[in-house]
């Protein structure tokens, strides 16, 4: 996830995205104020559907205030644990100075771009094959993933609990079984970023018709329209295939010296 950050120019957030897979949810969710708590993640999101992306913004902001010395005010405003963030903070600094000595990246504020639809490909591209189906309802969303069968969101996700997710899909990084199986942090995405950042596409039996994960997922359009993505998806892959060899070569002439 971190190499397709630097391809895309948005290391910068997709850097919180990944140490945030690491570290305890740095959202609070007090018993007595678990609305006001959802709803302060909530306003983080901004009607985005990804919880990775308010966690973007939630860094970002505790970053400024930090700045002008209101990190604790922000922090308390907000429902968000300082000591989480801090660790995010930490694992940021090993993560960009890794990818600098490697000559993948020279200045930070060359990969701030935070366009919320190049994080959602990249976090698609990272979270998959973690992915759940959506299918609004006139009253209710339901959730369905390859290996479960219909499954639900943590409440506090900020997905859970909209009258509709406007997106076909969810990725998400781990899921939970108490008595339905749960999904953590999802992040909604469209089929053209599922094509082209998920798994891996072939020709279905009729023209225009792709299939994904051994013909679980079937998509059907344009014969034009299957043939570009197709093409497109060769080159995105060879494109991430140069990347990720230059990262490793130079990983290794690291440790030799």
């Amino acid at each position: 996830m971190l190499i397709l950050g630097t391809i895309f120019n948005c290391l910068d957030p997709i850097m919180t995205v990944v140490a945030g897979l690491s570290v305890r949810d740095p959202f609070l969710i007090p018993f007595d104020k678990k609305d006001l708590a959802e709803s302060a993640k909530a306003q983080f999101s901004a009607r985005d559907c990804s919880d990775h992306i308010a966690l973007v913004r939630a860094y970002n902001g505790w970053k400024d205030a930090e700045r002008q010395q209101s990190g604790h005010e922000y922090c308390w405003k907000n429902f968000l644990s300082a000591q989480t963030l801090k660790a995010i903070d930490s694992l940021r600094k090993q993560f960009f100075s890794l990818l600098k000595d490697t000559g993948l990246v020279d200045k930070p504020s060359e990969n701030c771009n935070s366009r919320s639809i190049l994080m959602r490909a990249v976090i698609c591209a990272g979270l998959f094959p973690g992915l759940c189906s959506v299918v609004n309802k006139e009253k209710s969303i339901t959730l369905k993933t390859m290996e479960d069968g219909q499954v639900l969101l943590y409440s506090n996700s900020v997905n859970a609990g909209v009258p509709k997710i406007p997106y076909p899909w969810l990725v998400f990084n781990e899921k939970v079984k108490v008595n339905s199986v749960f999904l953590r942090d999802s992040t909604g995405v469209s089929d053209s970023v599922l094509l082209l950042f998920g798994g891996n596409i072939e020709r279905g039996g009729l023209d225009g018709h792709l299939k994904m994960l051994g013909g679980y997922l079937d998509f059907f359009m344009k014969p034009t329209l299957g043939d570009m993505y197709l093409s497109l998806k060769r080159e995105l892959e060879e494109l991430i295939q140069n990347k990720v060899s230059i990262f490793f070569f130079q990983v290794f002439k690291l440790f030799d010296d």
